[in-house]
């Protein structure tokens, strides 16, 4: 049987992303209205091929190098594993350490000059993803033991750990783009048969 290690922290953020009235959609437009922007984020979050989404895809690819290869629609988003470190820290487990999983958001605005604001959605994407990483599972707000996922045979906390930074805004074709990347922090405890 295979015990999952990346894929169990990368399938927790994915629930979290996808999450009844809860998800990275509903809490943007939830937060929008105070930030002044559009309350219209509508992410396609396909599970799994073969279904394409036009704005999401999982893996570490740029997603201006996405843009220039594929149709897409904006914003774009793209959910990866950057690293796992096993410290050992269970003993008798086949892993037992950090899982470092990737966020990135690729914002555009189809202007031909500059916009007065560019910061208020920028902002407003990274409330969300704190909102949503932070928010706790159960009643008690120090929660975050994510537990064992659809009984993956890994043991998955948060450790909240969430770091995220911003590129410049850019002109690139038609229109001005900048890339939002978050990484969060997990820890992984996988049986697995050592």
């Amino acid at each position: 049987m295979a015990y999952p290690i990346s894929k169990a922290a990368l399938d927790a953020v994915f629930f979290r992303l996808t999450a009844n009235n809860e998800g990275f959609n509903e809490t943007y437009n939830a937060l929008a209205s105070s930030y002044g922007v559009p309350a219209n984020m509508s992410i396609v979050f396909s599970p799994t091929p073969p279904a394409p989404s036009p704005n999401f895809s999982r893996g570490n690819v740029s997603p201006l190098d996405i843009v220039e290869t594929s149709a897409v629609k904006f914003p774009y988003v793209t959910l990866f594993v950057d690293r796992i470190f096993n410290e050992n820290t269970q003993k008798f487990h086949q892993f037992s350490g950090v899982v470092s999983v990737g966020l990135a958001v690729l914002l555009s605005w189809p202007e031909g000059r500059v916009l007065p604001d560019f910061e208020s959605q920028a902002a407003c994407v990274e409330e969300t993803v704190v909102t949503i990483m932070n928010r706790a599972r159960n009643a008690h707000p120090g929660d975050q033991d994510w537990g064992d996922l659809e009984g993956s045979g890994a043991d998955i906390v948060y450790n909240g750990e969430l770091e995220g930074t911003r590129s410049r805004v850019e002109r690139g074709n038609q229109f001005w783009s900048q890339l939002l990347l978050f990484r969060m922090t997990f820890e992984v405890h996988s049986r697995g048969e050592v």
